[in-house]
């Protein structure tokens, strides 16, 4: 199993738990119509794909949950030049509504400092967890707004086009997901990595290496435990067909739907990182101080750099399920300083 694949910051959850916007494409699909055919009522014969997207490569961009999903399929209708700037710019808004990045990082950070010091102080994290929450709740606001102004900009046979074309799509994306995975492989899946990590990182012997294992055998049986992983792909499916089923409908209000509700998004987005919290937790008494010292080290290289894992560690989206992975900016959020020896961590470009 590629583990790039399965490999995400919380940040990255928090794109595929929150709904980002990021991933929508800044440049408009160019649509041709073959001359010697009749256009469609109201959807463009043909598009160019975003090349940079994996999805849009089988005629669909998720990258922007189902906010920029219908807005990006709306440039492909056939539009008036007012109805073109106006949804030309609502993607551009969509680019700009700021990302609950930095909230994440601060995140990382406090809890690789916590690390270092041997002990999890929650009421330390109570702030960042606060700014996340406030971060996710505005970008579900703004994204809803946005939706709204689409619907108010198209005609009811073009919102009916876009409808039907976005269905066709999430259709045919459907057949080539991969079969999702049971509750218990699931698990399983994560169990096996987690450990891996973390005996890899903190460099445990084999004594401590089977006192974390005991940690998740005991947990196994607990709803919301540590190994427990939603089928992510599952949700983002139920997520963008409520929505485009509520698209249809008249009247409709995006801020009236539960897939915009911000203090429900903010609430699930925390649910990794406190299930690692949690492990972190009760991993830390039986490592050595220079462990936990090396664990920092790791932590801190993740929290600084977007790196491929940060606190949720591996296996939070199945094999098969697009990469939605966002672009770091070096310097943004806070940059801890790892221990005195430790090798720098790499420049992001």
């Amino acid at each position: 199993m590629n583990r790039a694949r399965i490999s995400f910051l919380p940040i990255l959850v928090l794109v595929s738990l929150a709904g980002s916007t990021v991933g929508c494409s800044k440049k408009q699909n160019e649509t041709a119509t073959d001359a010697g055919a009749a256009p469609s009522a109201n959807v463009a014969a043909s598009a160019a794909p975003d090349a940079g997207n994996p999805l849009a490569r089988r005629g669909l961009n998720l990258g922007g949950g189902p906010a920029g999903m219908l807005i990006h399929e709306a440039k492909m209708l056939e539009l008036n030049d007012t109805q073109k700037a106006a949804v030309t710019k609502l993607e551009e808004q969509l680019q700009t509504i700021p990302q609950p990045r930095k909230e994440a990082r601060e995140i990382h950070v406090e809890v690789a400092n916590e690390v270092k010091a041997g002990k999890i102080e929650q009421a330390k994290l109570a702030p960042t967890y606060t700014a996340m929450d406030k971060a996710v709740t505005a970008q579900k606001e703004q994204e809803a707004a946005a939706l709204n102004t689409l619907y108010a900009t198209l005609e009811p046979a073009q919102r009916k086009a876009l409808v039907d074309d976005v269905r066709g799509k999430l259709a045919e994306m459907d057949k080539h997901m991969p079969p999702p995975k049971d509750d218990a492989q699931r698990r399983e899946m994560v169990t096996k990595q987690k450990v891996e990590r973390y005996s890899r990182d903190a460099e445990l012997d084999d004594t401590q290496k089977k006192s974390l294992e005991a940690i998740f055998t005991k947990d196994a049986a607990k709803d919301g435990g540590l190994a427990t992983m939603p089928d992510m792909a599952a949700e983002m499916r139920a997520t963008n067909e409520a929505v485009v089923d509520a698209f249809e409908k008249d009247p409709f209000d995006a801020t009236k739907l539960p897939q915009f509700d911000g203090a429900a998004a903010a609430k699930k987005a925390r649910v990794p990182i406190e299930q690692e919290v949690t492990l972190l937790t009760q991993l830390l008494p039986i490592l050595k101080p220079d462990q936990r010292e090396k664990l920092s080290v790791k932590l801190s290289r993740q929290a600084a750099m977007g790196g491929p894992q940060g606190l949720m560690g591996p296996g939070m989206m199945r094999p098969g399920m697009p990469n939605m992975r966002m672009p770091q900016r070096p310097g943004e959020g806070p940059q801890p300083t790892p221990p005195p020896g430790a090798p720098p961590a790499p420049q992001a470009h």
